[in-house]
């Protein structure tokens, strides 16, 4: 597997495993007295996280190009 591959899968990994933790925390917030508020606060936080993983893919997918021979 290529380089840029291996920046690529691993991108997907880390956006499906946010996205995978944010769902799981929307079920465990459901019913609860502030439940808007809460959400609000996890999908905030679900955006910081991808923003996170975009730039360390970004970073990755740099360094992958620059460092080809």
């Amino acid at each position: 597997m290529s380089v840029d591959r291996q920046v690529i899968a691993r991108f997907k990994t880390r956006a499906n495993s946010a996205l995978s933790n944010y769902s799981e925390l929307l079920l465990a917030v459901h019913n609860k007295r502030n439940q808007a508020t809460l959400e609000s606060l996890l999908a905030e936080q679900l955006v910081v996280s991808v923003v996170l993983v975009w730039e360390a893919f970004l970073t990755d997918l740099l360094t992958a190009y620059i460092t080809i021979d």
